[in-house]
């Protein structure tokens, strides 16, 4: 936060203060040894605490967490100003049962989108086909997940459905990767031939809408 800046230039102020108070009017230093000058310390910035983890909120199998979408829905989003892109960019609220699983592993079942990346280790999952996911069609951005693997992949047939299991990572802040990513991924076996995802809306609506 922006104002955290100004925390930093208390303690310079404070010792303007005192260095002020301690020169004559000739422009000499006054020396008072009975005296000790106290340093303010800024207050540290606090990180907001993770919510906790229930795990009865979740489905288990081989101890990760197994996601669908319409779980993964449960965000919204709020458009701020991003200097690197000099324009508004919605950047995402998660919920906090969403929270509470980042850095967790989990396995997650989607369309695999035509795509591949960083020597074929970044591929792109969806929860709706390619002609209405969020590149093509009006699924929203929470329905789309960075897919980064341990081995390199070529790109994975138009639609083909891809079971992954890896570490959940939510992403708020870089621009370069979408909001949601699973790292260390690998292939892992269907969950059934079907995706789980939210009725999508005509019109582009953004699915989320009243999920938080």
């Amino acid at each position: 936060m922006r104002y955290q800046h100004f925390l930093y230039i208390i303690p310079f102020l404070v010792l303007m203060v005192f260095a002020s108070c301690g020169t004559d009017p000739e422009g000499g230093e006054g020396e008072n040894p009975g005296e000790t000058t106290t340093v303010v310390t800024p207050p540290e910035v606090q990180e907001p605490e993770k919510p906790a983890l229930d795990s009865f909120k979740y489905t288990w199998k081989d101890n990760h967490i197994v996601l669908n979408w319409q779980f993964l829905s449960r965000v919204v989003f709020e458009d701020r100003y991003a200097e690197e892109v000099d324009t508004l960019v919605a950047f995402p609220i998660f919920h906090d049962d969403i929270k509470a699983i980042d850095g967790h592993p989990v396995i997650i079942q989607g369309y695999a989108l035509p795509f591949t990346a960083e020597n074929g280790t970044l591929h792109v999952l969806s929860a709706y086909p390619f002609s209405n996911c969020f590149f093509c069609g009006g699924a929203g951005q929470e329905s789309v997940m960075d897919i980064i693997t341990k081995k390199s992949f070529k790109a994975f047939p138009k639609d083909q459905v891809v079971a992954f299991k890896g570490k959940l990572k939510l992403n708020d802040t870089d621009l370069m990767h979408l909001n949601y990513m699973l790292e260390e991924a690998e292939i892992t076996e269907l969950m059934g031939n079907t995706v789980r995802a939210p009725e999508l809306k005509k019109e582009g609506n953004n699915p989320s809408a009243g999920n938080h």
